[in-house]
Parts: structure tokens; sequence; C-alpha cells
């Protein structure tokens, strides 16, 4: 059972619906050179966390719909405003900010910021 996804930092594109239906799914981390986030959550209805990197230009991911128990967006400490913009302030309420050493295990040193 497929429960956590962290692609590889050489990948610089997900297509849509890459993960689709990926129903026991619970966290899912974007790499390092990820510019576009598309809808790739359809169906992800365990997803609960989102890990997302300072480099992201674009998302194009209506989460409400998609991920229906999604708890929060963790993104590094700094970018919140540039990620209320991305997220044009819908999801607002789910970023939750984290300074860490490694995708991995942001728990290694994390400093919530709200």
């Amino acid at each position: 059972m497929l429960t956590h996804i962290e692609i590889p930092d050489n990948v610089k594109d997900i297509e849509s619906d890459a993960f689709a239906e990926c129903t026991n799914l619970k966290e899912f981390s974007f790499p390092r050179k990820i510019k576009i986030i598309h809808s790739v959550f359809r169906n992800c209805d365990s997803l609960e966390t989102i890990f997302s990197l300072r480099e992201v230009t674009k998302i194009d991911c209506e989460f409400k719909y998609s991920c229906k128990n999604l708890k929060r967006i963790i993104i590094p400490k700094g970018s919140r405003q540039k990620f209320e913009k991305l997220l044009e302030r819908k999801y607002h309420y789910l970023i939750v900010e984290k300074q860490w050493h490694s995708r991995r295990n942001p728990e290694t040193n994390p400093k919530e910021v709200t």
C-alpha cells in the first residue's frame, strides 16, 4: 500500500492526473526543480500533507475537490506570501511554514510560523 511519494529532485514536470485515484496516499513531496503544480491528485481522498518548495511559480490544482482530507501544505519558511498568491488565497488556512533540512523529514528542525 503506497502511502508516501517523494519525487526525485531531477524531475522537472509531473503530468496532470499522474497520481489520480491513489486512495491510500497520505503524503506527497514535490521535487526541488518543479515549477508548475498541475492537478495531479484527483480523488486522492486520504492525502493529508503536501510538501512544496520555493521554486514553484504556478499552482493549477483544486485541492478542495481533489483532496478532501488535506490538512496542510508545508512550504519553506519565508514563502507564505508567495504561496497565498499562487493559491489565490483559497487555501491559506492549509499553509504551514517550516524551516527544515530535509524534505524527507521536515520535523528534524521544525519552526512553525502562523
